[in-house]
């Protein structure tokens, strides 16, 4: 634990930090609930979800259809790989598929986004991921 803190003080901070400012606004959002429910999500967890994000942004962007995205989940990797330049090539496949489906959420109902599950709490559980609960209703999906 005391490693893996002074790792986060040293680099992990700044560099989760960077990578959450780069992200779109909603993907931000998603983040930013887990570290308001879990106040060391950054450095528990953050990096697991941070590449979900980033990689669901940059499918999204680059396929910009959910059909598309649908269409890039069943191919090959190696096939994913052409299709989107620049995917962090050390996913697992929770990280990927969650990746995926952020994308697909992001083209078809961006609130969805947020409101999702932290791809961690397959792992860990809602509690400890910081995923628990959605506090405010998506103003695109007022129900």
């Amino acid at each position: 634990d005391r490693e893996r803190h002074e790792a986060w003080e040293a680099t992990g901070r700044a560099a989760y930090e960077a990578g959450k400012a780069a992200l779109p606004e909603v993907f931000r959002k998603r983040l930013a609930r887990f570290e308001s429910n879990l106040p060391d999500f950054g450095e528990q967890h953050g990096a697991y979800e941070l590449s979900c994000c980033t990689d669901g942004a940059l499918i999204a962007a680059t396929l910009k259809t959910p059909e598309a995205v649908k269409a890039f989940g069943k191919m090959p990797w190696a096939e994913q790989m052409k299709a989107v330049p620049g995917l962090f090539d050390g996913h697992s496949v929770n990280t990927f598929g969650m990746a995926v489906r952020l994308a697909h959420h992001y083209l078809t109902d961006p609130a969805l986004v947020w409101r999702e599950h932290a791809a961690i709490a397959a792992l860990v559980g809602c509690k400890e991921a910081g995923c628990p609960p959605v506090k405010e209703k998506a103003s695109c999906n007022p129900s």
